[in-house]
This record gives structure tokens, sequence and C-alpha cells, in this order.
């Protein structure tokens, strides 16, 4: 009977191990290919006081009005994915989002707010698009009424607000109670009506 060289045998042992690990096992765990889903807390989930169907109406310094109708919350998963082995399927995360779509028909003022779990990240992240313009991502863990740092008169009413600096001239003032005070821009000063 022929001796294996040992190089041979390690080879083979090698082998056989590498393909067990892709493989289904005995205790029926698989190789790759798990997903793992984050969701967004309920106190950030509150931070968007709107339920998607709204109307928000806002008048300019202008005084120019736009009626932003609400197009719906819409849920949604921002995935990514991951190989914790090469040589098997990725892993997924899915993070949840919410989009919230408010359009004006004459097209003078178009509001989208984006809530999502950061990926790769624990914290909960809210974004805008004012008019196609992409506001910077806001981390929700710093907005709570105790750290307002503005305020709003509007229709004979004050309102405490997060003064959001966006850069490019943009600044939002935004109310956990009702959202949207007011949107600066360079050309026009959009403030809620409540009438």
């Amino acid at each position: 009977m022929k001796k294996l060289k040992p190089t041979y045998l390690l080879l083979i042992l090698f082998a056989t191990f590498s393909l067990h690990n892709c493989k289904k096992d005995n205790n029926n765990t698989k190789c790759g290919g798990d997903k793992y889903y984050y969701y967004l807390s309920e106190p950030a989930k509150s931070k968007v006081p709107y339920s998607g169907t709204d109307t928000l109406v806002f008048v300019s310094n202008n005084h120019d009005t736009a009626v932003c109708m609400g197009q719906g919350k819409k849920q949604f998963y921002v995935t990514s994915s991951f190989y914790a082995n090469p040589d098997c399927p990725p892993n997924t995360d899915y993070y949840e989002a919410f989009n919230y779509k408010f359009i004006d028909k004459n097209d003078k003022l178009n509001l989208e707010i984006n809530l999502y779990k950061n990926d790769g990240y624990v914290s909960e992240v809210m974004d805008m698009n004012i008019n196609s313009t992409r506001l910077y991502p806001i981390n929700l863990i710093y907005m709570y009424e105790w750290y307002y740092n503005d305020s709003v008169s509007t229709n004979m009413r004050q309102y405490k607000t997060f003064k959001l600096n966006f850069g490019l001239g943009n600044i939002v003032h935004y109310n956990l109670m009702k959202g949207i005070i007011q949107i600066q821009s360079k050309i026009n000063v959009w403030t809620l009506s409540e009438k």
C-alpha cells in the first residue's frame, strides 16, 4: 500500500475544510446570504410630524403662494451588502427609510424629506430636497426641544425652531410639532401659512 505524502494529506484536509465552510453543516447553518434589518426608532419617526398626505401652504416674501400637496409617505429600505467570506454569498444590511414628497402644481416650491438609518452607523438621519437642491443630512440625535436655537413668527404666532443652515444661502427653520416653518434661500423666504 502506497503512503500519502504529508503535503498531499494537508492539501486534501484543506480542500475538504474549505468546501465544508460553504455548504450547510449539520446545524443547518448556511454560508453567507444573511439579512440584517435595522429599523428607525419611534422617537426618530416622531420628528417628522407629517402623515404624507398633508397640504402645506407657504407664502413668500414676494406674496407668492405655494400649495404643496403631500404625495404620500413611502417606506423603503436602503441596502448594503458585505462579504463575510469571499467564497460565499454576501450578507445584506437593510436600513429602514421613509420618504415624504410635497409638490406644488405651479412648481414654485417642491419639498422632499427623507428619514433613514444611516448606512454603516447607528445614527438616524433626516435630509431634505427643496426645489431639487439637496440639503445636507441632519443627525436626529440633536433634534430635541431643549436644543431649539431660533424662533420664527408666522401669522401672529411664534415658533421655537431649529435653524438648519445648509450653506449656499439655504436655511430651514424646523419645529418638531409643525415641521418646516420657514425656508430661506438666496431668492425667496417662504413662510408656512396657517390660514
